[in-house]
């Protein structure tokens, strides 16, 4: 009796355990299914980020395509200013308030930027005219006095400022205790820079300078101050651009301030002024 009992009993187990066996399968078949959806899904994501890639990078040649393009803000375009002249093969047409940029706000890059006008001047080849039209002393030595203002005491609590005081009393080795000292500082900088840099053309304007540029046969390079911002303290953005008819137009606004700047006679400044 005891062995039907068990025999009953097993044959309801195996009987109970079939319906269980095709549940599990089933499972199975569908965890199969789902993976399988999972791994489609994964590979149609690939497929995307794949696709947005490559927009991403069309969109980029793109960028680099167009005639005119935006740039860095000062002193971050000053890279951009140092590759036109170096890549100039005729001329280089600067038109800018202070002739020494960036000596204060990025010294390495001012330094780059002078060496690299003396490079394109002594070419190895065929010289390039580097020409230059500044604002005159007494219109630098007011956009000093508008862009630093005459709070000494606040200018050295900016902790910004300090840092490029300090990096700049270091290079220059020039004692500075006031806002006076300061501002003469980078002026005595400026005048050192236009009696020694033996440039094709060197002319002075009082025309407020709103906008600067450097221009070469196929490259411009522009920052522009919005209209009704400050000239001096307004915000500049600046450009690139290959546009023919763009550099024509800076052409012509450097003959028109040409014919009315007045020519620095390096030789009239005063001993300790030329001397810096």
């Amino acid at each position: 009796m005891v062995e039907i009992a068990g025999l009953v009993l097993g044959i309801a187990a195996l009987v109970l355990g079939i319906p269980a066996l095709f549940l599990a399968l089933a499972a199975d078949s569908k965890l199969n299914r789902t993976r399988k959806a999972l791994d489609s899904t994964l590979q149609g994501l690939s497929s995307v980020q794949q696709a947005l890639d490559a927009t991403l990078q069309g969109l980029s040649g793109v960028q680099q395509a167009l005639s005119t393009k935006r740039l860095r803000d000062f002193p971050g375009y000053m890279p951009d200013v140092i590759n036109l002249i170096r890549g100039a093969k005729k001329y280089v047409r600067i038109v800018c308030d202070p002739p020494a940029m960036s000596n204060f706000s990025d010294p390495s890059a001012s330094a780059a930027y002078r060496h690299a006008i003396e490079a394109a001047i002594l070419g190895d080849a065929t010289p390039v005219e580097v020409s230059l039209i500044c604002a005159d002393e007494e219109h630098r030595r007011q956009n000093l006095k508008y862009q630093f203002g005459d709070d000494w005491a606040a200018l050295t609590s900016n902790t910004k400022f300090m840092e490029k005081l300090e990096r700049y009393r270091t290079l220059t080795k020039r004692t500075i205790t006031d806002i006076n000292s300061f501002r003469e500082s980078l002026l005595s900088e400026e005048r050192r820079l236009l009696s020694t840099m033996k440039l094709s053309e060197i002319k002075e304007t009082s025309s407020q300078l709103a906008t600067f540029f450097w221009c070469s046969e196929d490259e411009a390079i522009f920052a522009v101050v919005p209209s009704g911002d400050h000239p001096v303290l307004g915000k500049a953005y600046a450009f690139s651009t290959r546009d023919s008819a763009m550099i024509e137009s800076f052409n012509a606004a450097w003959n028109r301030l040409s014919a009315t700047a007045k020519p620095l006679l390096t030789t009239a400044l005063p001993a300790d002024k030329a001397a810096g």
